[in-house]
């Protein structure tokens, strides 16, 4: 049986080839490529330009590469003060912190507006836009070099040094070959987020049911129990013996329950606190500054023995017998726990609360009333989470092949015919 053709039938490499790609195709500034928009943003204390069915994109909007929503929306008499462009227009960031460590790049599969640091390049000359799209963002590294800061601080790409952006310029077929297997790409990237966001659905579903007791393992019978965190967490303190010169490996929680992170080695003589305290796995972690926010984690065996600033608070089970600390970490993911958090702390401003931890001691919490219940919960939980990885890794390791892909495809070291 014959072999079924692929997509890449029609691919080969220059050293296939009897000609060099680079001097065949043309190489032009971006402005002889595009024309040039600027966008703007419809006055904010006017409430009759917000809230419609135009997508309003922004710097925090710009992260998918198919562009079909935002995170606002501005109304038919807001995008009259604004501007919009048509499907298969070419967005980038040109203002913004993010430009430190990437060159966001988007094509619009819809018209939308946008604001002032977003430019519109609108293809002309024939250029297949989904081809420039790509091509605009396989030159990241150069965008990147290019940046410079305002006199606030601010990174920018400035428009002279946008327009001089070289694309090279392939015939318009193999324009639209390169478009057609990078598409292929991203349509595989955006099927496995669409798994992994029904998975993310379906753990937070669980959360819910399993963590409330609204749905429980048929071997656990037993009603669960009211208790005060107090009663079953108290609080350690392993401060380490100070050395300027020893390196500590220092560790941060992220907001909204998202764990830990490592953050960085560093000398005792570059770290600004002279207070660190020692982590174990099995400890439950609260960032005092940040606990309204969400910022909990469970210390796992890869953070034990790492340190953390002397701002983050430990617990530790009073009896192991009646907590387990995973399934705490877990419940701390529920908005009742996060309405604890908030009750616990005081101030006049969200960013500035201070967290009571006496006070977060005496609230109470509803759980399992024994610890295999707690932990059948928490493995449960965690298989999703297992699953959730998979995907995850599955999805960087598709970005990885297509950057690589338009790496060869975008400088013609892989010819398609």
């Amino acid at each position: 049986m014959p072999k079924a053709p692929t997509l890449f039938d029609n691919v080969m490499s220059e050293s296939d080839t009897e000609y060099n790609a680079q001097s065949q195709w043309k190489k032009k500034p971006l402005e002889e490529c595009v024309t040039l928009k600027s966008g703007s943003t419809p006055r904010r204390s006017d409430e009759e330009n917000w809230g419609g069915h135009l997508p309003w994109i922004s710097a925090k909007s710009l992260h998918q590469f198919l562009i079909d929503d935002a995170e606002e929306y501005v109304s038919k008499v807001g995008a009259e003060k604004s501007r919009i462009v048509d499907e298969d227009t070419i967005l980038v960031l040109v203002r913004g912190m993010r430009l430190a460590k990437e060159f966001p790049v988007g094509i619009t599969r819809r018209p939308v507006t946008f604001n002032q640091d977003v430019k519109a390049a609108i293809p002309k000359n024939g250029i297949d836009p989904l081809y420039l799209a790509y091509a605009l963002k396989g030159q990241e590294s150069r965008a990147l070099n290019w940046t410079s800061k305002t006199t606030h601080g601010t990174l920018r790409l400035t428009t002279p040094q946008l327009k001089e952006i070289p694309i090279p310029v392939p015939s318009p077929e193999e324009q639209s070959r390169i478009a057609k297997i990078l598409g292929t790409w991203d349509r595989a990237i955006e099927q496995v987020d669409a798994l992994i966001e029904q998975k993310r659905e379906r753990l937070h579903g669980l959360r819910q049911r399993l963590l409330t007791g609204e749905v429980r393992f048929p071997e656990f019978d037993k009603p669960w129990v009211d208790e005060e965190i107090g009663s079953l967490l108290k609080r350690v303190y392993r401060y380490v013996d100070w050395d300027d010169e020893a390196t500590y490996d220092l560790v941060s929680i992220k907001r909204d329950s998202q764990g830990m992170i490592f953050r960085e080695s560093l000398k005792g003589s570059d770290i600004k606190t002279k207070t660190l305290n020692t982590l174990k796995e099995a400890d439950f972690v609260i960032s005092r500054m940040q606990v309204v926010h969400g910022a909990t984690a469970y210390v796992s065996e890869e953070f034990d023995g790492m340190k953390a600033s002397d701002s983050y608070i430990i617990l530790v089970p009073r009896d192991e017998d009646r907590i387990d600390t995973e399934f705490f970490a877990e419940l701390s993911k529920l908005p009742y726990l996060y309405h604890i958090a908030f009750t616990s702390s005081y101030g006049v401003h969200i960013e500035k609360m201070t967290f009571n931890l006496e006070w977060y001691f005496e609230s109470e919490v509803h759980i399992p009333p024994s610890v295999e219940e707690q932990r059948k919960i928490v493995s449960f939980l965690n298989e999703v989470k297992s699953e959730i990885n998979t995907l995850e890794e599955k999805r960087d390791a598709l970005q990885r092949q297509k950057k690589g892909l338009m790496q060869r495809l975008l400088t013609g070291a892989v010819r398609t015919v």
